[in-house]
């Protein structure tokens, strides 16, 4: 079951749609007929458009993996901090 129930991953936006062919590259889904064409939802995601019928695997998988995404951003953030820190600290030392 998906937290919130949205048409875009992730609880944000409005989805994207179409009148043509449509196809989710996450598992393959294809959608044809102009009935179901106007009811499905999708996004791109890693590169890949997805439909809203991998919107809950996505999600779920996200929020499984959550405690190692948190420490790898928190890497990323510290890194960018200490770059942005390094490059105040040159213009300091130039007097700009």
């Amino acid at each position: 079951m998906r937290f919130e129930d949205s048409p875009e991953l992730f609880g944000v936006g409005s989805g994207v749609s179409t009148t043509g062919y449509i196809e989710c590259e996450w598992c393959g889904n294809v959608y044809e007929d102009p009935a179901d064409i106007e009811s499905v939802s999708s996004t791109d995601f890693a590169g890949k458009q997805v439909c809203d019928c991998c919107f809950e695997k996505i999600e779920r998988e996200i929020l499984y993996r959550m405690p190692d995404i948190l420490k790898w951003y928190s890497k990323i953030v510290a890194k960018r901090k200490e770059s942005v820190e390094q490059a105040d600290n040159a213009l300091k030392a130039v007097g700009a």
